[in-house]
């Protein structure tokens, strides 16, 4: 079944999430919840798909970005102090 998930990330250089092969990113985006923020990842996914773990990237502006990495979103926290951006490692092999 095609449908979308959302995947809370965290604030740190990588990390890997199960995700259904063939994820297709939509926008990463942050939601305002009873804590400061959260930023989430929205994704188009096929549930009939096996799981797969797959890396998730993020660096601030000016540090380094992967250079293989494909780029999935931008975000704003903090009021636009602090800004984030996204890009899938691809598959963890």
């Amino acid at each position: 079944m095609i449908t979308v998930y959302k995947y809370e990330l965290e604030i740190k250089e990588y990390q890997e999430l199960w995700m259904y092969e063939g994820t297709e990113f939509l926008c990463v985006q942050e939601q305002q919840t009873m804590f400061p923020y959260r930023i989430c990842l929205w994704a188009r996914v096929n549930t009939k798909k096996d799981l797969e773990i797959r890396r998730i990237e993020m660096c601030g502006t000016g540090t380094s970005a992967g250079e293989k990495s494909k780029y999935i979103g931008t975000v704003q926290t903090a009021g636009g102090a602090l800004v984030w951006h996204f890009f899938d490692g691809g598959r963890v092999k």
